[in-house]
């Protein structure tokens, strides 16, 4: 597993007007054990998350009664809600999209890319 915490930029984070970050990975979720959707709005719910986008990876696998199914994630941070806002609270962010019940995994890929 790649450690993917060392390619946030803390110098793109740290500064007087912070922006919003955009991040993507794959995910992959246990529909038997909950809806899709239910999952996904757990996730909207973390504070500093305003977007998540999935888009389907496989094209015939279906988001219902479905053990593993994976989807590419689009993950938008808004650094807003946070008195300060840095690298730690990015990954303390996508740390809470790994404990989402019925999330068996997330991986960033893309890490943190800035929104103008």
């Amino acid at each position: 597993s790649r450690d993917w915490s060392s390619d946030v930029c803390s110098s793109d984070l740290e500064s007087k007007n912070p922006h919003q970050y955009q991040v993507k990975g794959m995910l992959v979720t246990n529909t038997q054990k909950r809806k899709q959707g239910d999952i996904l709005s757990d996730m909207r719910s973390i504070p500093g998350v305003t977007i998540v986008t999935p888009k389907d990876y496989h094209g015939g696998d279906t988001p219902i009664d479905n053990r593993r199914y994976t989807v590419e994630l689009s993950v938008k941070i808004d650094p807003h809600p946070f008195s300060t806002f840095g690298k730690k609270e990015i990954l303390n962010i996508l740390n809470q999209i790994k404990k989402v019940d019925g999330v068996i995994s997330y991986k960033p890929s893309k890490i943190v890319k800035r929104i103008a």
